[in-house]
């Protein structure tokens, strides 16, 4: 069993473990509330869990894996369909972009006579 040792853990221990149950506070708020830092809050609900075999009494929201509410099959599968659309046009255009560069660098090579890539096996 955890012995609580200073005066400030006799103090404060049982109103964190109130404050987290009954009020269903983190530990942030609680070390705004309490002279008490949120590692140590932490800690000690952590504890007393272990001990009395206690799970947090704080609701859990579930959401889906981008912090959005749950969407129906059909939305997300639209929703999905419109995001590859976008992706394949930014695809096209760094494509496009690409082409555009190394042309613009065989002109340069050949109009100033002068090797701007880099040679294969060069030493670095």
């Amino acid at each position: 069993m955890y012995q609580l040792q200073t005066e400030k853990q006799k103090l404060y221990f049982s109103e964190v473990i109130r404050l987290h149950y009954e009020e269903g506070l983190g530990c942030e708020r609680i070390s705004r509330l309490l002279p008490v830092g949120h590692t140590t809050a932490g800690r000690w609900i952590a504890i007393y869990e272990k001990e009395k075999g206690k799970i947090s009494g704080m609701k859990k929201h579930v959401t889906s894996q981008a912090g959005e509410p749950e969407q129906s099959p059909s939305e997300l599968i639209h929703k999905l369909q419109e995001e590859n659309k976008a992706l394949k046009a930014e695809l096209q255009k760094a494509e496009i972009k690409a082409a555009v560069y190394d042309k613009m660098i065989n002109l340069a090579e050949a109009r100033f006579n002068i090797p701007i890539r880099k040679k294969p096996g060069a030493k670095q």
